[in-house]
């Protein structure tokens, strides 16, 4: 029975592990108390960055920003500053403490960060995984 339960615990750890890939990265960096966000795996009009939207735990929104624009890679954006070819339909709030970035490229992402633990001048990697709920489109390749 034990030797069941533990090739069931690895076999779903081995298919949440594939459910992520090594370009459905975020890097955050805290800068001068700015928080700067590199989001990878843009290679296409499919997979450019329409929103991020910056909030916390408990769904209180910090600041969002959505492309009001033709699309175009938008690899790296800095918590309340808007990229170009966006506009900002949260204004930024004090960003610290735990939050969650949900990134919307051809499909929605999100990443929980402890904006605290990375000090100034540091960075952290982070897995975008992917949002799933009933709204949801149908999930198209990452680059």
């Amino acid at each position: 029975m034990t030797g069941c339960l533990l090739a069931g615990c690895l076999l779903a750890g081995c298919l949440l592990a594939g459910c992520s890939r090594d370009d459905d990265l975020l890097t955050a960096r805290l800068i001068d108390n700015r928080l700067t966000l590199q989001i990878d795996g843009q290679c296409g009009p499919g997979s450019y960055l329409s929103r991020v939207r910056i909030a916390t735990t408990e769904a209180r929104v910090l600041w969002e920003v959505s492309r009001e624009s033709p699309a175009q890679s938008t690899p790296t954006v800095t918590v309340g500053s808007v990229p170009a070819g966006f506009r900002e339909e949260t204004p930024a709030a004090d960003v610290s403490g735990t939050i969650v970035v949900l990134v919307k490229t051809n499909f929605s992402y999100a990443a929980t960060i402890d904006v605290d633990e990375l000090g100034d001048g540091h960075e952290g990697q982070y897995t975008l995984d992917p949002v799933w709920n009933e709204l949801s489109s149908v999930h198209q390749e990452r680059c």
